[in-house]
């Protein structure tokens, strides 16, 4: 504990003598500049928030069967909290479970441990780990739900790819500074279950988040504003 302590204090210290140095910081919301601000004394007026991007890519059609289709993609680590995605499935009630299929893009540390809980819980129908793949939109566009249960995250840009193309999002209350998604009040097995649930069974639900979250990434986070928005911060400094 001692020298945790001791490094931690460290790396603040340097962390402190190299952002001193700098004419600002570029922040993705403002639950992450509030919290370096207080941790590390950086100077707010060096500090500007400017929300990320993605650029639709190509993709290939990918083809969909009747059943109602959750997708993650991402990094396969233990702040996803997949875990807990998992359990949810196998909370969900009979007839739900045998219509939906959960489709999990990705690599990381914790895919095999993932893998053999999807088995203990024989979910093995369910739940469909993919690996890494370059058709992340064919499979977006492919599915009926984006979710992230996630522990915490800044601005994800797996969420923004899902929303440029209206895929309804279910994130974790990460303080995401997004309107047009299903914020569930905290990453539970329950609570993602249910989450699920509400989902499947409320089509003007899906329908009203589809619209509305591509109004919203084409007002806040387009690559063009992205663009933009660096081009007005350089020409101040």
């Amino acid at each position: 504990f001692k020298y945790n302590k001791i490094l931690t204090n460290f790396v603040e210290f340097i962390e402190r003598k190299t952002f001193s140095k700098l004419d600002c910081i570029i922040f993705l919301n403002k639950e992450e500049k509030r919290n370096l601000i207080q941790t590390l004394k950086f100077n707010p007026k060096k500090s500007f928030i400017i929300y990320p991007s993605v650029k639709i890519q190509k993709y290939k059609r990918i083809i969909k069967n009747k059943k109602f289709r959750v997708i993650f993609t991402g990094r396969i680590i233990n702040i996803k909290r997949l875990d807990n995605l998992i359990k949810a499935i196998n909370l969900l009630s009979k007839h739900i479970k045998k219509r939906i299929e959960c489709l999990i893009i990705g690599d990381g540390y914790s895919k095999n441990e993932l893998i053999r809980l999807t088995k203990n819980l024989k979910l093995d129908t369910q739940i469909n780990f993919l690996g890494y793949t370059n058709n992340i939109y064919g499979y977006l566009k492919s599915s009926d739900v984006f979710i992230l249960p996630s522990e915490r995250e800044g601005l994800p840009c797996s969420v923004l790819e899902a929303m440029s193309i209206g895929l309804p999002v279910i994130v974790n209350n990460l303080g995401l500074p997004i309107k047009s998604v299903y914020i569930m009040k905290d990453n539970k097995p329950e609570t993602i279950a249910k989450s699920i649930e509400i989902m499947y069974n409320n089509k003007d639900l899906r329908n009203k988040l589809k619209k509305n979250s591509i109004k919203e990434f084409n007002n806040k986070f387009s690559f063009e504003n992205f663009i933009k928005n660096h081009e007005a911060l350089y020409e101040r400094l």
